[in-house]
């Protein structure tokens, strides 16, 4: 009995994973990340898998953002990087509207809390890429054409 009840858990578990909502699609990939990946032996579903889920970020995913990367530190909150065919008015607009987020003047950011603490507060950190979206940190591995803006969203 106790074995079917483990099993049972974990196949729940992974359900549970399987039909979690990523933060977002990947863009399409450049030339440069195919060699890489297969070089690498590597599958798109590979990347697709390493998706963190948007329950798992918990602060608010702009509609339609691509997911590009996700940095991790020591010392530093998790972020996941995404970028938009949208210009970066229309995402403050849009994150202005969101409850639980509030915007730093001195930061030029959203953050989750009372206050702003650097490197330890839930943030949105949005970036005009509209004039060399290749230049960005997606550019190396993505095609950004058409992409306007970056969103770095830190997150627990």
């Amino acid at each position: 009995m106790m074995t079917r009840s483990c099993c049972f858990i974990g196949l729940a578990l992974v359900l549970n994973v399987a039909n979690a909502e990523p933060v977002g699609e990947l863009p399409p990939l450049s030339d440069l990340s195919k060699q890489v990946m297969a070089s690498q032996g590597k599958s798109v579903q590979d990347m697709k898998d390493a998706i963190p889920s948007k329950e798992m970020v918990g602060v608010p995913i702009f509609p339609g953002a691509l997911y590009c990367t996700e940095m991790t530190a020591e010392g530093m909150l998790p972020t996941v990087v995404l970028a938009s065919k949208e210009p970066i008015g229309d995402i403050k607009a849009w994150y202005l509207e969101q409850e639980g987020l509030t915007w730093s003047d001195q930061w030029e950011l959203f953050y989750v809390g009372d206050e702003y603490v650097m490197l330890q507060s839930e943030s949105v950190l949005l970036q005009d890429i509209s004039e060399d979206p290749q230049a960005s940190a997606c550019g190396m591995m993505f095609d950004m054409k058409g992409m306007k803006t970056q969103l770095s969203i830190s997150y627990e």
